[in-house]
């Protein structure tokens, strides 16, 4: 019998089927150039088209330059900075926020350039970006993002103690500040989902410390949920699923997730009770697995590995799991190659042949 392409192996996972295989799922697939791997019936269930939103993202929304220690400033007038341990990514600069009262919103946070409208700059970009992304449509699925994230937004202004301030004592400045925000990036959005052909949209925000949200489910109801649902609604109309990145144990947010049409959910950390959501709600696990050094310190080939398995045997049965996964070290630590090399090979071994084996 002939087996699926990765796309429609991917597709019967995210629906709730049993796969063929397990899919590996990677978020670097959404820079320019997808996965470092050919796709097979386990790697690379789908690459990123670029778009208006990602070209953002490309100069740096989320990752910064090679050196973790260069600056930049983002278009809303936010300076980063990185280090080694964060392995290239960038966060807001300690101590330099932009506003220190919500309330001062409108005099101090300035509206980048007007984004390009029309609909015959979109149609030409989005023939480019399709040509250029070297997509088979027919193997892999297409994903376009969105990089509007409201809460980190937030707080890259703010900073997370002023931030968390305004938002219980200033919330409706707060609804104010974000969906201003919304309403710059929302022409881009509608343009993509009208032109660029995409199977799903991706997009996230991180919204939860490793024991417990930031906000109650209230507040994500009234304040972050009608502004996630506007950035979805040009994709869901034409029937598109949404893949959505949350870090931390954010299980709380999972049915008005669901709400708005997520199917697959990343990293979904292990403080979440990923087994029970898995039964019980319409979406997927992409990925499952947070690495825990060994007690002593000595990390071995087989602790490695046995890692990998207990996340299969934890998450894999009945479906609703994708693979995402690895050991995070300093930048330049020569056993982040190693330990990593270990825990693929592992993967790959596990993933092509589960669910002919359970």
């Amino acid at each position: 019998m002939a087996k699926l392409t990765p796309k429609e192996n991917f597709t019967k996972m995210i629906y709730g089927e049993i796969p063929e295989s397990v899919p590996l799922y990677t978020m670097g697939m959404y820079m320019p150039g997808g996965p470092t791997r050919p796709p097979t019936h386990s790697i690379g269930p789908y690459v990123g088209l670029m778009g208006e939103m990602m070209e953002r993202f490309a100069r740096g929304e989320a990752m910064g330059p090679p050196d973790p220690a260069a600056k930049r400033v983002d278009e809303w007038g936010v300076t980063y900075v990185g280090n080694k341990e964060g392995m290239g990514g960038q966060l807001p600069e300690p101590g330099n926020f932009l506003l220190k009262d919500i309330l001062d919103w409108k005099k101090v946070i300035k509206k980048p350039a007007p984004i390009e409208t029309s609909d015959s700059y979109w149609r030409e970009k989005a023939e480019k970006d399709n040509k250029l992304s070297g997509i088979d449509r027919a193997q892999s699925l297409a994903a376009v993002g969105s990089m509007y994230a409201p809460f980190t937004s937030l707080i890259s202004f703010m900073g997370f103690n002023e931030g968390l301030c305004a938002l219980f004592e200033e919330p409706e400045a707060v609804k104010e500040l974000l969906n201003w925000q919304c309403d710059y990036y929302m022409p881009a959005v509608e343009k993509v989902a009208q032109y660029y052909n995409a199977d799903l949209l991706s997009m996230g925000d991180d919204t939860a410390t490793r024991m417990n949200p930031f906000f109650s489910v209230e507040m994500y109801q009234d304040i972050f949920k009608p502004i996630y649902r506007r950035l979805s609604k040009p994709f869901t109309e034409r029937g598109l699923y949404v893949e959505f990145h949350n870090c931390g144990r954010c299980e709380d947010f999972v049915p008005d997730m669901c709400d708005f049409g997520v199917k697959g959910w990343d990293p979904a950390q292990t403080d979440n009770d990923l087994v029970t959501i898995k039964k019980t709600r319409d979406i997927s696990i992409l990925g499952g697995y947070d690495w825990k050094p060994p007690a002593d310190g000595v990390v071995t080939e087989e602790y490695v590995r046995q890692t990998v398995r207990d996340t299969f045997a934890r998450l894999a049965p009945g479906g609703r799991f994708a693979w995402l996964g690895l050991i995070m070290t300093e930048t330049g630590d020569p056993n982040g190659m190693l330990w990593n090399g270990w825990l693929n090979d592992e993967v790959n071994k596990l993933a092509d042949c589960y669910y002919e084996k359970h």
